[in-house]
């Protein structure tokens, strides 16, 4: 029974930070979901990932729950260790009125390749935004806890303030990136 009432809340949680996010939230890129996209890939297919883990992610496909209320258009990719006929997990791009990527986010299920691909997911969502190395770093790694299970992360620029949410479930992995503007 407490694992229900944890996973409820930590849904509860998120659905209430994103809907609170974007309604302040701006664009996280001017890229469109297709160059995003190739960018992750070029991150995800460098030598270096390829060598310490093989993945493999899709093509965008087009999602059917849209962001409405925020006008936003949902895509999708899948991602998985090479050779796998299941994905172990997908990256969502939502897209606004302009056509860039205005928030982003990936679910992963939990398995014994688990941090492996979360890590150079979340590398190539990084880099792909215009993160440094350091920069993805602090959000990999740093950040405040709300809740056992729940944390969030930021980084400020002078134009921007990059906020990455995560919400461990049982058995899934779900990280938000949501950008704002930095009013300093």
């Amino acid at each position: 029974m407490q694992v229900i009432k944890k996973i409820f809340v930590l849904a509860a949680m998120l659905t209430a930070i994103v809907s609170t996010c974007h309604a302040d939230a701006i664009k996280i890129s001017n890229l469109s979901a297709e160059q995003f996209l190739q960018g992750m890939r070029n991150v995800l297919y460098s030598e270096d990932v390829q060598k310490s883990f093989p993945i493999a992610i899709t093509d965008l496909v087009r999602g059917t729950n849209d962001l409405k209320e925020y006008d936003l258009k949902v895509w999708a990719a899948y991602f998985g260790k090479q050779g796998e006929t299941q994905p172990d997990g997908e990256v969502t791009l939502y897209v606004d009125s302009s056509n860039c990527v205005h928030t982003v986010k990936i679910t992963l299920k939990e398995n014994d390749n688990s941090a492996a691909e979360y890590s150079n997911v979340f590398a190539a969502v990084c880099n792909t935004i215009g993160l440094s190395r350091d920069e993805g770093l602090k959000l990999l790694s740093g950040g405040e806890s709300e809740e056992p299970g729940f944390y969030h992360a930021e980084v400020e620029r002078s134009d921007k303030i990059f906020l990455v949410i995560t919400a461990f479930e049982e058995g899934l992995t779900r990280t938000l990136f949501i950008a704002g503007e930095n009013n300093d």
